[in-house]
């Protein structure tokens, strides 16, 4: 797998990229962020973008909202809930926010990166950092690449990289945020960290096929018993039913289905576009009247 992913990540540096009018939205993964299905992509939604997102499957469910605050700095707020996380009954009720800001833009040789920080503000249940690439290599295929930390770090993990600058990224401690709230930055990019690629192929102007190697092992679920992933290979169908609603069918974890619905809407944009009414007469002062 890592060498498929190598292969994939040469592919991303190295393929001649596209003129700005021949790329497509990208979808937004299960997380409500730019991304395949679970993992993120270096995609960045227009300026002003307003996007929400729902999504449902292996037993929690997720509602995003995210703002893209500046054309490279994006936000977004969570709210979610995981079935049965302390026993039975016993569910779940998460807030987390993210941030990701895109480092470069795609070029005609050169794939767009963004570092993204996930669940900050949590429980650090979701708890991840992320480096990531994204290229176009046709009017209709990008490829995905990426290292992840924390729970991105899950599945595959091998020791950090960037151990080399200190060893205090060497061990990454379990978070202590309680009930969230608080900046957990101590931890970030700490530990083991593991390699994440996918592939997005739009099949058409409306359907786009996603398939991804996941490095989230779902670790604090498995050992509740929630789930139980029997492979790292998740894939999906998102179709867009209008300019601004998606709506995906995701398969992950090998034996998990689930569903996940967007709407996007820019304040640039209204819906209704300029209208062609005539422009109002112009006013001029008022004459007195004998």
């Amino acid at each position: 797998m890592r060498a498929a992913f190598l292969a994939c990540s040469l592919l991303v540096f190295a393929s001649p990229g596209l003129s700005a009018d021949l790329a497509w939205p990208g979808a937004l993964s299960t997380y409500g962020t730019p991304g395949l299905i679970d993992m993120p992509s270096a995609i960045s939604q227009e300026d002003a973008e307003v996007a929400t997102t729902l999504s449902f499957g292996a037993g929690q469910t997720k509602a995003t909202f995210t703002f893209q605050v500046m054309p490279r700095l994006s936000g977004s707020f969570r709210y979610s809930k995981i079935d049965d996380y302390s026993g039975a009954g016993g569910d779940l009720y998460d807030r987390s926010f993210d941030f990701r800001y895109t480092l470069m833009e795609e070029t005609d040789r050169l794939p767009a990166i963004a570092l993204g920080l996930q669940d900050v503000l949590g429980t650090g249940v979701f708890s991840s950092e992320y480096l990531v690439a994204t290229k176009s290599v046709t009017p209709r295929l990008q490829l995905t690449g990426g290292i992840g930390w924390g729970r991105m770090a899950s599945r595959g993990g091998f020791d950090n990289p960037l151990g080399v600058i200190s060893s205090a990224f060497d061990a990454r401690t379990a978070n202590d945020t309680g009930l969230g709230g608080k900046l957990s930055g101590k931890e970030w990019f700490r530990g083991d960290a593991a390699l994440f690629a996918g592939v997005a192929w739009r099949a058409s102007d409306r359907l786009t096929v996603e398939a991804e190697y996941s490095s989230d092992a779902y670790d604090n679920e498995q050992s509740r018993g929630l789930v139980d992933p029997t492979s790292p290979l998740n894939f999906g169908l998102t179709y867009r039913v209008t300019d601004a609603i998606d709506l995906s069918l995701t398969h992950r974890l090998g034996n998990e289905t689930g569903l996940l619905f967007s709407t996007r809407f820019n304040p640039k944009r209204p819906p209704g576009g300029a209208t062609r009414d005539a422009a109002p007469p112009a006013l001029f002062a008022r004459s007195d009247i004998e």
